[in-house]
């Protein structure tokens, strides 16, 4: 693997690009515009469109989840209100779990896609991919 303008090799930084994902967004945005304004290699640039694409379906995700809960809870508020024995506990206990998943796909993706970049395998996550061959 070449070396990039920040005297890292590509594969690490790309594996950078992905590991920071588990921290937040901003940090990949940082290091993707890193990425677009030092580097000219499209390997380096398609994985940073690819890191912020796969927190952007994720976050997608996670603001329709959240939708869904404030949607629930708002119509279900009067059937709530007839039964004091906890019916929103339930709807509060579904949702927990199913964002506990969504983070634990995020989580898996992370480390799957981080573990292709370090190993220099090409990275295909269709939908995204897609999207990048249209814009490059």
């Amino acid at each position: 693997m070449e070396k990039t303008n920040l005297g890292i090799r590509e594969n690490i930084f790309a594996t950078l690009l992905f590991i920071l994902g588990l921290t937040g967004f901003l940090p990949v945005l940082i290091f993707a515009v890193v990425a677009f304004v030092l580097h000219e290699n499209d390997y380096i640039k398609k994985t940073a469109l690819q890191s912020i694409g796969f927190l952007l379906i994720i976050a997608f995700i996670n603001i329709i989840l959240v939708c869904l809960n404030g949607a629930v809870n708002f119509t279900l508020q009067p059937v709530f209100n007839l039964f004091p024995f906890g019916i929103k506990g339930v709807t509060s206990e579904i949702y927990r779990n199913l964002r506990n998943l969504v983070t634990l796909i995020q989580y898996i993706g992370i480390f799957v896609l981080s573990y292709k970049a370090y190993r220099g395998k090409p990275i295909h996550i269709p939908f995204i991919d897609e999207i990048i061959e249209k814009s490059l």
